[in-house]
């Protein structure tokens, strides 16, 4: 683990309702503010394997599956990302899958939000 704010935020999941089905962990973390999600997902990128929980693991499912089924969602956890996380190897695991899903699965809308933000 890298630091106590990692271990604040990986107390978060450790605290919730029982994590045991996909439906129960996308009901308590898509209730979540982004911030918290996005910290959240930037500390299970640093979490070694050795570390993970239970409800560490049904995070990490949530975070793969969420640019299929909450693509909106997903990009405003990536913004999120990279507006807040300084550790650069955590930032570049966006694109491990992360955006390459959303970008396979949304990218023509993903691409017109992005472009959307740059106006105004």
């Amino acid at each position: 683990m890298k630091s106590t704010e990692d271990a604040k935020v990986l107390a978060v999941v450790a605290a919730a309702p029982e994590l045991g089905t996909p439906d129960d962990t996308d009901t308590f973390l898509n209730a979540m503010p982004v911030g918290e999600l996005a910290s959240l997902w930037a500390v299970l990128q640093r979490l070694s394997k050795r570390d993970q929980t239970s409800g560490a693991w049904a995070a990490k499912l949530y975070f793969d599956h969420l640019p299929h089924r909450k693509p909106d969602r997903a990009l405003d956890l990536a913004l999120e990302v990279l507006r807040s996380e300084s550790d650069k190897p955590t930032v570049m695991q966006l694109n491990e899958k992360f955006m390459m899903s959303l970008m396979y699965a949304h990218g023509e809308s993903v691409i017109e939000r992005i472009e959307g933000r740059g106006e105004g």
